[in-house]
């Protein structure tokens, strides 16, 4: 997980999209950070994360739950910040 700011809320919590990573919001949030608070994590099986358990498993269900966990942990980090949630869009160019 990574944590861009801190001192000052709101939170964006960004969600990466399939075969991306947290480092896709690097630029934003080298910006976000001089007013807000930026969180960003790798789905398993993508980036960084250390999960060793069913990293094949990437099903919307369990990339639900493995969010949620996020979630609540960064609501008990920032408890009083206003969280606003921030993904990648999908887009089929066909």
């Amino acid at each position: 997980m990574y944590i861009a700011g801190g001192t000052q809320g709101p939170v964006f919590i960004c969600l990466h999209g399939a075969g991306h990573s947290a480092q896709s919001f690097a630029c934003l949030a080298g910006e976000v950070k001089k007013f807000a608070t930026l969180v960003a994590f790798d789905f398993r099986g993508h980036g960084e994360n250390k999960r060793k358990e069913n990293t094949n498993d990437l099903s919307s269900e369990t990339l639900i739950e493995d969010s949620i966990k996020v979630f609540e942990y960064v609501e008990k980090l920032f408890p009083t910040f206003t969280i606003i949630i921030v993904g990648h869009r999908y887009t089929d160019n066909k």
